[in-house]
């Protein structure tokens, strides 16, 4: 009993010991967070949608995992005609970033 208890606990070492901190499902090695401005403009245009600018994406067959609205930080004056800093993001494959810069496409600071 003595002897199994002790290979037991060796084997988990050993696994424990060749295991690396990098999560291979971290998010943050596979994919890239994208946006571009949703060309709203203020008292004038809404902007596009995340699912009107999606296409562009998926016509290029690049694969989107998540998406939503954001803004890009900054502040701006409420004037109409005026730019609002809307952007839409989306996190795609971090192997078709250039794809996506190619579409116009930016990558998010910070990611």
């Amino acid at each position: 009993m003595l002897k199994r208890s002790i290979l037991f606990v060796a084997a988990l070492m050993l696994l424990t010991a060749c295991s690396n901190d990098r999560n291979p499902l971290n998010t943050d090695d596979y994919y890239v967070h994208i946006y571009k401005y949703d060309g709203s403009i203020q008292c004038e245009f809404i902007g596009y949608t995340v699912e009107q600018m999606k296409v562009q994406l998926t016509m290029s067959m690049i694969r989107i995992v998540d998406c939503y609205k954001s803004s890009d930080g900054m502040d701006y004056p409420a004037v109409c005609g005026y730019i609002t800093g809307r952007i839409n993001v989306y996190v795609i494959p971090r192997n078709r970033l250039d794809d996506a810069l190619d579409l116009g496409f930016q990558v998010l600071p910070g990611d």
